[in-house]
């Protein structure tokens, strides 16, 4: 056991493969002045880095025939107030 309590055994391997995948951002946003110094602005930006598969092996000897597909993407609003002197 770990000091936190989990079997080290008992963990799926993710294994150890290097892959090349195509990964992309897209993004808008806009700018509006709202004084003559002061700007808010709103961004939207989607990343998208592909699937990953897991190895199909683990420490505790199960084999999966048909392992799970992870699709790993983010999708971030942003929100900003800026000063320009």
């Amino acid at each position: 056991m770990t000091g936190s309590d989990i079997d080290p055994g008992s963990y799926y391997s993710l294994g150890s493969h290097t892959n090349t995948h195509f990964a992309y951002d897209l993004g808008a946003g806009v700018q509006l002045g709202i004084t003559e110094h002061l700007n808010a602005s709103l961004d939207y930006v989607y990343t998208n880095l592909g699937n990953m598969f897991p190895s199909g092996t683990s420490r505790t000897n199960v084999a999966l025939t048909s392992p799970p597909m992870f699709k790993i993407y983010s999708q971030t609003v942003l929100l900003g107030i800026s000063w320009k002197v």
